[in-house]
């Protein structure tokens, strides 16, 4: 039911895995099997650090009852291009690091994204997190290809959060009430943004939170606020 540590490092000819029994992968337990194309673990709920780093060959992956993705867990998977993680929780650090195919990700379930978790994840256009409240450090940065983001429930955002989105127009926090120094620095394409909306308090707003945000005309905030955002 356990998949150790080591397990399958850089066995580069490896092409498929299947266990249908196991519940746990350890760290780097596939680790760099450059040649791994599909992989099967129905029951597996926890995901090690770097357990599938740097399988490049892999396009798609389904995690049905997993609740935690591991640091690196699939960092520079440059092929992936599909996620199914419908229980997770959390998502650790670095966990899809420069995962340069990815397109769209959904996590239901998911309450915080760590540090760095889609940095360099170019080709993202698409994501959906209805439950989370926190995004950690340089989550998104350099997620060239987002255009629009929606986070209902976020209430804080870590610095460098967006950082070099380039492509991000608009994006909607409307419960966020703190904002940490260079969230959305170099996000040269944002015209609209919506800042604790729903919120009866002030966001707090650190340092060169817009720098060169050279577009950025129009930033919603609760008309009873006006005044104090001014201020």
């Amino acid at each position: 039911t356990r998949i150790d540590e080591y397990t399958f490092y850089e066995c580069s000819k490896l092409t498929e895995v299947s266990f249908p029994v196991a519940t746990r992968i350890d760290n780097y337990a596939c680790c760099i099997c450059s040649s791994l194309t599909n992989i099967s673990f129905p029951l597996v709920t926890s995901i090690g650090f770097e357990s599938f780093y740097s399988c490049s060959k892999l396009t798609s992956v389904s995690f049905p009852v997993a609740t935690s993705i591991g640091q690196d867990a699939f960092s520079s998977c440059s092929g992936l291009t599909e996620v199914s993680f419908p229980n997770v929780t959390s998502i650790s650090v670095g966990a899809f690091h420069s995962c340069s195919s990815l397109t769209k990700v959904s996590f239901p379930e998911v309450t915080s994204i760590d540090s760095n978790a889609f940095q360099n994840c170019s080709s993202l256009t698409e994501v959906s997190f209805p439950k989370v409240t926190s995004i950690g450090n340089n989550a998104f940065t350099s997620c060239s290809s987002l255009t629009e983001v929606s986070f209902p429930e976020v209430t804080s955002i870590d610095s460098s959060a967006f950082s070099k989105c380039s492509g991000l127009t608009s994006a909607s926090f409307p419960n966020v009430t703190s904002i940490n120094y260079d969230a959305f620095i170099g996000c040269s394409s944002l015209t609209t943004i919506y800042v604790g909306t729903n919120t009866s308090t002030v966001c707090t707003l650190d340092i060169n939170v817009f720098y060169n945000c050279t577009n950025l005309t129009n930033i919603y905030v609760p008309a009873s606020l006006v005044d104090s955002y001014k201020s």
